[in-house]
């Protein structure tokens, strides 16, 4: 993998898995302990106490199946933590989650234009056919980055101010339904600045309830509107 971009901040994800891997060693020292005193108890001696001896071999194999069970969870969450530093390091560079290519994002425009200069230099890694792609991408790009620009219609406005709709930072046209009961359902912002349906066939409305709560929000916005435009 490449050299490493400095990260200036964790994100909240990487932050909580390391939090949680941190809790998760001191638990995992404190049965570590109570294993210690709980074999101090024999003095370095068999238990063959017949009326004592089930019960303390019974208690240790709990202490010793919690801190297996520990270092288990430890050991997974290493490699969450692990998989999810690689993820922020790809992310730094302007790669994709995977790391084999280029994210494309309207924030990734300038690298994802760099790169299309590298290979007319003879210098990038990517194929000509990838590049290709990059550059058909490109133009989407772009063109989604103009229409976000465009103020939002008052009864757009609403529908962000009042919750309904979040706007997604990777492609700043589509906003998301928050209601959760709907599961990456969402509107895209046209050039006029107001809301429709989504030109992408998985974020669009697939059953009949998902279609009527875009109908709902796609009338709130027209009764709103009055031809006012917000900043």
């Amino acid at each position: 993998m490449a050299e490493m971009t400095q990260i200036k901040e964790e994100s909240y994800q990487l932050k909580r898995a390391k939090g949680k891997l941190e809790r998760l060693k001191k638990e995992f020292a404190q049965v570590d302990e109570q294993l210690n005193a709980h074999y101090k108890i024999t003095n370095g001696q068999p238990m063959n106490d017949k009326r004592n001896g089930a019960s303390w071999f019974k208690k240790k194999d709990r202490i010793e199946e919690r801190g297996f069970r520990l270092l288990d969870e430890i050991k997974q969450q290493e490699e969450r933590i692990e998989k999810l530093e690689d993820r922020e390091e790809n992310k730094a560079l302007g790669l994709n989650r995977q790391g084999n290519g280029l994210e494309m994002s309207v924030a990734n425009i300038p690298r994802i234009e760099e790169e299309i200069e590298k290979f007319k230099r003879g210098e990038s890694r990517y194929t000509k056919t990838t590049i290709k792609r990059y550059e058909m991408e490109l133009v989407k790009l772009k063109e989604m980055a103009k229409k976000a620009e465009q103020k939002l219609t008052a009864g757009a406005q609403k529908l962000v101010d009042d919750g309904l709709l979040r706007q997604w930072k990777k492609k700043p046209t589509i906003y998301f339904v928050t209601d959760r009961n709907f599961k990456k359902l969402a509107l895209e912002l046209n050039s006029e600045g107001k809301f429709e349906e989504s030109s992408v066939y998985r974020y669009r409305a697939t059953t009949d309830e998902a279609k009527a709560y875009v109908q709902k929000l796609l009338s709130m916005q027209k009764e709103i509107n009055g031809g006012v435009t917000v900043g």
